[in-house]
This record gives C-alpha cells, structure tokens and sequence, in this order.
C-alpha cells in the first residue's frame, strides 16, 4: 500500500477559550494542488482513520501531540477539529501548539492511500476520487496555499514556551573557545598557519546536537 502526503496551510480558528486547547482545520481541499492533482472531497472515505484518529508532527509516527474530535467534509472541504493535550502533558505539544498560535507553524498535511483516480484531461495529475484517510499532520510547508489562516490569536503562555524552547538549546560545545583562539592570533602575521589551521579543524569537526 503506497501512502500518499498532501500539504495544505492550517486554516485555524484560535477564537474560542484558549483553556479548551483546540482548533478547527481545513485538512483538504477540492483545488488543484502543487502536485497537479485534485482530491475529489466527497470520496474521502475515514472508517479507518477514525479508529486511531491521532494527529502527528511532520507524519512521524513515534511523535503523536493531538486527537481529532471530529472530521467530516462541510462546505466542499475536509475540516476537522483538533484537540491538544492539556497544557504541560506533553512538552512537545505545547511547543506546536505554542508555534500555531504564534504563526510559526501554519500547515497541516494529510497522508492517504489511493483508491480510485483519473487522469485530468490536459493537466499533468490524477483527479482522485476515492481516497482512504490515514493520519493528519501538523507540518511547516503546505502543498494548497489558498487554504489561509483565517484568526490567529497568540498569549503569554504561547510566547513563554518558546523563550523556553530557545533557553533549552545548550551551545554547541567548543565554540566559545576556537573563537577565542582565532582572536588571540589575529594581528600577528607570524601565525597565519596557524589561524588557519584552527579554521579547518573548525569546519572538519562534526558535532551532533539533539534536544531533549
């Protein structure tokens, strides 16, 4: 079973009790996307999602930060309304859910297995007809960019995560101190060997981060 991804911007409706923790998304659309396809809404078929109905980061699946609490196609779009844990469960939804309110993250991306599709006559994609949701995702780029924002609201609380996403990021070890060696040899044209054989060792290191 191959599983497709389609990107969209997250249109998100942030005007209701920030206490609830939850948004209302436009996963899908009937527009021609980036890939030249088109998603024929009423044939989305969700028996199967709805038994797992979890939201992932960037379709990671070892990375779950929401449920959907309902999903459905109104108005010709698929939208659901999603709900994060609340707040200080999950460290890392409170970080997604703080970069959504603040704009920093804007897309949701649908990944679905094909079931019936037509050429578009003269265009260059498949016109889906019949597709079988899998999961949903909160991504950074979207694939339908007419799907905008339409409220946006940010608090303290929101703004608080992220100085504390910033403050967990340690240096990178060893900066601080190559730095200063190549300030003590600048001026002395004696030791441009030198200077320049600490840049090298700078660019030859390797140093791999992760954040806890």
């Amino acid at each position: 079973m191959t599983e497709v991804k389609k990107r969209m911007k997250l249109a998100a409706d942030l005007s209701a009790d920030s206490n609830t923790r939850r948004i209302n998304v436009i996963c899908s659309t009937e527009h021609l996307d980036r890939d030249g396809d088109i998603i024929v809404q009423h044939g989305w078929h969700l028996a199967t999602y709805l038994k797992n109905p979890v939201v992932l980061w960037a379709h990671d699946h070892k990375q779950p930060i929401a449920v959907t609490r309902s999903i459905g196609v109104r108005d010709g779009k698929l939208q659901a309304e999603i709900e994060f844990p609340p707040s200080g469960a999950v460290r890392q939804a409170d970080e997604i859910f703080a970069l959504i309110k603040l704009g920093g993250v804007n897309s949701i991306s649908v990944g679905f297995r094909v079931i019936a599709s037509e050429p578009i006559p003269g265009g260059r994609g498949m016109r889906i007809t019949r597709a079988e949701l899998l999961e949903i995702s909160v991504v950074s780029v979207p694939a339908q960019p007419e799907a905008v924002i339409f409220e946006r609201s940010s608090s303290d609380h929101a703004r608080a995560v992220i100085a504390d996403m910033r403050r967990s990021c340690a240096p990178l070890p060893g900066i601080d101190s190559r730095r200063d060696d190549i300030a003590r040899l600048r001026g002395s044209d004696s030791r441009r060997e030198d200077i320049a054989r600490l840049r090298g060792d700078s660019k030859r290191k390797h140093i791999s981060y992760t954040g806890s």
